[in-house]
């Protein structure tokens, strides 16, 4: 079968850009594990992934979004609320071949480029322009844009913008009866479903997104980087949010514990600036207009006074923004067991505390930082220290209490999706399991 979906594809592709190759498949799963499909391919446009769908559904395949570089974690593997690979025929779609910025305009600062392109890319792309997408986690610039607006990520977040999606204005996609659709980049109107809404977040299980039309920022004219002391977390967290309530558009704060502190940004001397030895460290940016990044860390000092920080200059902030800006790969790619966990606002606070009784509990020593602070929530980062079996039992601790307190993930346009797709795809070919989250 892989060899005759292979002669179908290559049809449409050309039989240079698809591949039944194990050397090619295992790009997409990590390794040891096997691959999620049986067939890639390389489309080069929206209406080439139309034809493959067509193919895979006369052939009776599935059809599924993957990303390259993917061996860290299966594309499509199983997650918990996901189901696993489907028996049937699978052909994975990857869309490096389509990476094209199709139109940026400097005045509305807008930009529409296809899916393809990673974050990393475009934001090279928009630097030469003097524009930036945003201070968004280095995570996300890794992802190809389809993918990054496909998933349900809320963690990829930035200070001021919130999850990447509240940027995205309109999106093309090849919607799975193979209909290739355009929506409407215009304020709220009364014209019918808002379909950017149904395909932001739905994993592939109404479409494939093949281009995106994003806003962008002009790159701020200057920066200031503050780091105060706290005596405790919550402390320094309720510093933070504070500034947020006051509508404070910083460019991104995080918060350390002494630990985190102490790992990440050194120990002083060479290593790096002094950092607190207890409690913890607030680091932010704030980043604009002078006189308005000036006004914003004038209202951040106010808030960290108000809650017991102390100043300990810009040293520590520096060190941090340069880690944050320099380095290729986000805090999961660099220890693959490290805890990413997103959480409203008003449930950090709960969280980081659970997460530091739980690992106690377990006698495991972590280390804990809250970061990719905005107006709808944040996440707690976690690394855990100590022998394998006592990580091990942390590691579960923790993601318990997390769903005791945050819940479990939740799809609010869950049952319309479901409903729309019942429509479009009876057969469940594209992304099978991809609506497996609960409804609200």
């Amino acid at each position: 079968m892989s060899e005759l979906l292979q002669r179908l594809v290559a049809t449409v592709v050309g039989p240079q850009h698809v591949s039944t190759a194990a050397a090619d498949l295992a790009d997409y799963a990590p390794a040891g594990t096997p691959p999620p499909g049986d067939v890639v391919v390389w489309p080069a446009s929206a209406g080439e992934i139309a034809q493959v769908l067509e193919v895979a559904k006369g052939n009776g395949a599935a059809l599924l979004a993957v990303r390259r570089g993917t061996r860290r974690r299966a594309v499509g593997s199983t997650r918990p609320g996901s189901a696993p690979r489907p028996a049937r025929p699978t052909v994975l779609v990857d869309q490096r071949r389509m990476t094209s910025v199709l139109h940026l305009d400097e005045t509305s600062l807008v930009a529409h480029a296809q899916a393809g392109i990673t974050g990393r890319a475009l934001e090279e792309v928009l630097g030469r322009r003097g524009l930036t997408l945003g201070y968004f986690p280095l995570e996300a610039f890794a992802l190809p844009l389809g993918a990054l607006l496909a998933r349900r990520r809320p963690e990829l977040a930035a200070a001021r913008v919130g999850p990447i999606h509240g940027a995205c204005l309109g999106v093309s996609a090849v919607l799975a009866d193979g209909l290739v659709v355009h929506s409407r980049v215009a304020p709220r109107h009364a014209a019918g479903p808002d379909l950017l809404q149904l395909l932001l977040g739905c994993e592939g299980g109404l479409g494939i997104i093949t281009a995106a039309v994003l806003r962008v920022r002009r790159i701020p004219e200057s920066r200031t980087l503050s780091a105060f002391a706290y005596p405790t977390v919550p402390g320094a967290l309720e510093a933070g949010v504070e500034c947020l309530r006051r509508g404070a558009r910083l460019a991104a704060l995080r918060v350390y514990d002494a630990a985190d502190a102490a790992r990440c940004l050194g120990d002083g001397g060479a290593e790096g600036p002094d950092v607190p030895a207890a409690g913890a460290l607030l680091v932010c940016c704030c980043a604009g207009p002078t006189e308005l990044a000036a006004a914003e860390a004038r209202v951040l000092a106010d808030a960290a006074k108000a809650f017991g920080g102390s100043d300990v200059g810009a040293a520590p902030a520096e060190h941090w923004w340069r880690r944050r800006t320099d380095s290729e790969e986000g805090p999961a790619a660099k220890d693959p067991d490290a805890l990413v966990l997103p959480a409203p606002l008003p449930a950090l606070a709960p969280l980081h505390a659970a997460v530091v009784s739980a690992s106690t509990a377990a006698h495991a020593r972590c280390r804990v930082s809250i970061a990719r602070l905005h107006r709808g929530g944040g996440c707690v980062l976690v690394t855990l220290e100590g022998d394998k079996r006592s990580r091990e039992r942390a590691h579960d601790r923790i993601l318990e209490a997390a769903a005791t307190i945050v819940g479990e993930p939740c799809d609010p346009l869950r049952e319309a999706t479901a409903a729309l797709r019942a429509v479009l795809d009876p057969g469940d070919i594209m992304s099978p399991g991809s609506l497996a989250v609960a409804p609200c």
